[in-house]
This record gives structure tokens, C-alpha cells and sequence, in this order.
């Protein structure tokens, strides 16, 4: 081969290596730095909320929802909701939700899903209820239960298809649809409401490294 010829294949190699590495780079999010946290925002409100940590927008929270996980440095930030400020602190490596209600913050800590062979389904009991358990939608098998008010807990499970439900007691709050659980993901049930006035949200958490 010619060293003409041969100068003119890697040139042509490198723009073919170079275009594969620009389009792996817009289909995978970028690693986040090492210093990161992971914040989500959960509005139990009956309105929609303007929600950001530092220089972080989260956009607006609609309600009973929940954001995905943003990216944020580790160390003391500004939380900003309905014009008031909250001072938070978060460390590297954790995972965090902010429940905003009533003016103020709650911040839960949350378990990471660190088994890609399974599940992860966390419960908050964000209501008055004493006796919330989430179970099949037959009632035979129970997931979840003795959640204290206030608190969440978390269970792994199979990657399978199930129905589920969550109950006060023995009275049904909320069965969801069937769901394909997969493996390595991780998903949430919020509960909110009091004195046996409840409601419950299903949602597959996810994370924002952009």
C-alpha cells in the first residue's frame, strides 16, 4: 500500500471513530462528578411548584408528583420553593428527596438500588396512617408494612409483572395497574392525606446527570 493511500485510511478511520464517540456521546448522560448528590423533589400539594437548589431549576413540580433525581454538589445549598429559602446540606454519594409542604421541607434519605439483579420498591408515609402496607393486588403477599409515619422503607424484589396495592389497615387506598418491574430499577409509593382521607402515587424513579 502506498503511503499516500495508507495516510488517507487513517484519516478516514479517525473521522469514523470520531463520529461513533459523538454519538455514544448523545446517547449516554454524562458520568456526574464525584463530588454529586442526587436530589428529587416530591409535591404532596394540590397546586404545582417552582422548585430549585442553588443554581439547579427543577421547573415546576406539578402536584402530587415527583422530579427525577437531579445532580448536585455535595456540601451546604439553597433550596428555593414559594419564594422562601431553606438552607440544606447533602453528602456525595447519597440520594435524597425533599418533600415541600406547607412551606416547609422534609428531607428523607433514600436507599440506592445497588442490586442490578433486582427491584428496589420504597414506601414514604408521608400521612398519619400507623398501619400502611403495600401488598399484591390478591392480598397474599405482603411487600411492605410497619412504615412509620413520616418515614420511608424499601424492599427488593424480582424483576417481575404484579399488580399492587396500598392499604390503611384493611381498607384499599390505592390498587395500581399491573407493572412490569424491571431489574436494576428503582420505584416509589408516596402516601399522603390524614384522618383516613389517603392517597397514593406510584413512580419509577429516575436520574438526571445532564
Amino acid at each position: 500500500m502506498k503511503p499516500k493511500d495508507l495516510l488517507v485510511r487513517i484519516i478516514s478511520l479517525g473521522v469514523v471513530m470520531g463520529t461513533v464517540a459523538s454519538a455514544q456521546e448523545g446517547l449516554y448522560d454524562p458520568a456526574p462528578p464525584a463530588n454529586s448528590a442526587f436530589v428529587r423533589v416530591f409535591n404532596p400539594e394540590k397546586t404545582g411548584v417552582d422548585v430549585a437548589v442553588d443554581k439547579k431549576t427543577y421547573g415546576k413540580i406539578n402536584a402530587f408528583a415527583a422530579s427525577s433525581y437531579q445532580v448536585i454538589p455535595e456540601g451546604n445549598r439553597t433550596l428555593t420553593f414559594n419564594k422562601e429559602n431553606s438552607a440544606l446540606k447533602f453528602t456525595a454519594g447519597k440520594y435524597y428527596t425533599l418533600v415541600l409542604q406547607a412551606n416547609q421541607v422534609a428531607v428523607l434519605e433514600d436507599v440506592a438500588n445497588t442490586n442490578r439483579a433486582k427491584a428496589l420498591i420504597t414506601v414514604y408515609n408521608l400521612s398519619d396512617s400507623k398501619n400502611l402496607s403495600l401488598k399484591t393486588a390478591d392480598g397474599k403477599v405482603t411487600v411492605l408494612k410497619d412504615i412509620e409515619v413520616g418515614k420511608s422503607k424499601s424492599q427488593a424484589v424480582n424483576g417481575i409483572k404484579v399488580a399492587l396495592s396500598v392499604l390503611n389497615d384493611t381498607k384499599a387506598i390505592e390498587a395500581f395497574k399491573e407493572t412490569q418491574l424491571e431489574r436494576g430499577a428503582a420505584y416509589s409509593v408516596f402516601v399522603t392525606g390524614s384522618k383516613g382521607n389517603y392517597r397514593a402515587v406510584w413512580v419509577q424513579s429516575t436520574t438526571t446527570t445532564k
